[in-house]
């Protein structure tokens, strides 16, 4: 399924990033590794579209602060905040 979510500055998506010990945030899009550019979240909401095995988009979109990537390596909740939820009530005719 689609979500919504945020790319980071890194220019990878909010899912890759995890926060260290000490609370600060870095990405982890390239094999579990640090992507080694400079992290910074942007507070404008994306859909992130998803494609099956045949590549054709799937048109369902998560919910926002329900659970993504299970299986896939990342498994978290997707972004529930304000911007993404207005944007999926704008993408889906949902009341906000």
């Amino acid at each position: 399924m689609a979500y919504i979510g945020h790319r980071c500055a890194c220019g990878h998506l909010d899912v890759h990033h995890r926060a260290d010990s000490a609370s600060r945030e870095h990405c982890e899009a390239v094999g579990g590794v640090r992507c080694g550019k400079g992290c910074r979240k942007s507070s404008t909401s994306i859909l992130v579209p998803t494609f099956d095995l045949a590549g054709r988009r799937i048109e369902t979109i998560t919910e926002p602060g329900q659970w993504i990537g299970e299986g896939a390596g990342y498994s978290r909740a997707a972004c529930a905040c304000d911007d993404c939820r207005a944007l999926h009530a704008e993408l889906t005719g949902a009341a906000a």
